[in-house]
């Protein structure tokens, strides 16, 4: 490591403006940044011939986000909120619990000031809960956003070009839904239904062959898959 490390810092400010129209409509629109400074990155390094790892705090990561939501409705189990957010993120790409955190990276390679792996530039997220009779509840979750940034690399696993530029994911677009009932037996409040991920069963693959020198090279793989699962939840009163 460095001669000396340095707790790392951040500076986050948030300008919010909340708008109620009437007793049912609520609008918000927020702009938030975040500045990191100080983090932990790892670079590979040679000193005397001898290949070495240097952990240093000159991490520097940048994030900012502009939201705009809009929720209908007067009580949490009959409404609808919709919510847009623009935002960019961007950081030291070597940070240290990449590499040495619960997930480990094989491969260290030199580090790079790029798009974070997170980078979504537009997101939309619609969620609706509404009564069914006197006992159902449905709600559903809706995500429409722009897929995840990823890198290029050869066949000796050496980043070609700048990480986090290779291309993207293709967009997600994904619906979860639930149907619920609330019940009541020996005095425990029971909760009962069905919940089904993944609705639309849309294209979302998780991985891509991103070696360049690879036949399959961009190809997209292991995407979401429709889960159903039947729950029960008991609470004491």
């Amino acid at each position: 490591r460095s001669a000396a490390l340095d707790t790392p810092r951040a500076f986050v400010w948030n300008v919010e403006y909340d708008q109620r129209l009437g007793r049912q409509v609520f609008l918000k629109l927020n702009h938030l940044r975040r500045s990191g400074s100080r983090e932990f990155v790892v670079d590979p390094v040679t000193v005397a011939g001898a290949a070495l790892l240097l952990l240093d705090s000159s991490g520097r990561s940048q994030y900012q986000e502009t939201e705009f939501s809009l929720r209908v409705g007067q009580s949490d189990d009959r409404q609808i909120t919709a919510s847009y957010v623009r935002s960019h993120a961007t950081g030291d790409l070597n940070a240290y619990d990449l590499y040495f955190g619960t997930f480990r990276l094989p491969v260290i390679q030199p580090n790079q000031f790029s798009a974070a792996p997170v980078d979504v530039p537009n997101r939309l997220l619609i969620k609706g809960v509404m009564p069914l009779g006197k006992a159902w509840t449905v709600s559903t979750l809706l995500e429409v956003r722009n897929g995840f940034p990823y890198s290029i690399v050869d066949q000796d696993q050496a980043f070609v070009g700048a990480r986090n530029a290779g291309g993207r994911f293709p967009g997600l677009c994904t619906l979860d839904a639930s149907l619920m009932r609330t019940t009541h037996f020996l005095g425990q409040e029971v909760r009962f239904g069905v919940r089904v991920f993944h609705l639309l069963d849309t294209f979302a693959p998780r991985d891509v062959q991103n070696n360049v020198d690879s036949p399959a090279f961009g190809t997209f793989y292991n995407g979401l898959i429709r889960r159903v699962m039947f729950t029960l939840q008991l609470t004491a009163r």
